[in-house]
């Protein structure tokens, strides 16, 4: 098939586009010796795709991330230097994670009216409503994105790099109530857990072989 390469990446239609990331530089021993951040430009879809999962053999879509910072042994790189890294999707996911819980840590909302919802408070911090009820869901093992909360429950903002979420939030952690509610059934999880451990395991301990050599002509920082 047609090396991805020479592929026309697309810059629209996927959610990721826009997501900062970072990946951990780790040697052979498995120790972290640095990392790369950057941001996710271009997609290729898996419909037009040669790209093979390795495990399930399926076409695959790839995000091309753009690196604009990368450090190893404590010693930043050029931007003519950094190059750029094709990822299947549950790896972005990993990546996209890996950035907001370093970058852009877990604030803290407190419900400021009765029946307000997961939902609703999503939309006023633009954050996934899937990723807001999970990571609330060891509190509250019913939490459903319609489940209407009692007045003064507290919730945590799942992490995005996002100013406006900062700036409405408190930075001191508050003491949680004790009174809160949440419906009986249980929430899904967010992305997908073991192809997350396997890209720990395994992807993390160096870039991927899909990193390619950035030409400064491609640089868009």
């Amino acid at each position: 098939g047609e090396d991805e390469d020479s592929q026309e990446f697309l810059k629209t239609g996927s959610k990721w586009i826009g997501k900062r990331v970072r990946r951990m530089i780790l040697d052979d021993d498995g120790n972290e010796i640095g990392y790369g951040k950057g941001v996710i430009l271009s997609w290729l879809p898996a419909s037009i795709s040669d790209f093979r999962n390795e495990i399930t053999g399926e076409l695959a879509a790839l995000y091309r991330i753009h690196f604009d910072e990368v450090s190893i042994n404590n010693i930043r790189h050029l931007s003519s230097e950094m190059g750029f890294e094709d990822l299947e999707e549950f790896e972005v996911e990993l990546a996209v994670r890996q950035y907001n819980e370093i970058e852009d840590p877990l604030s803290w909302y407190e419900c400021r009216k009765e029946n307000e919802t997961p939902l609703q408070i999503a939309k006023m911090f633009e954050v996934e409503v899937d990723a807001l009820v999970t990571v609330n869901k060891e509190e509250y093992p019913g939490l459903l994105r319609n489940s209407k909360l009692k007045d003064r429950t507290w919730l945590m903002i799942p992490p995005l790099h996002s100013t406006k979420r900062r700036k409405k939030l408190s930075s001191v952690r508050p003491e949680r109530h004790q009174d809160q509610s949440a419906a009986e059934t249980s929430a899904g999880g967010f992305g997908n857990e073991e192809n997350a451990k396997e890209c720990n395991s395994v992807e993390y301990k160096k870039f991927s072989r899909r990193t390619r050599k950035m030409e400064k002509n491609d640089l868009h920082f």
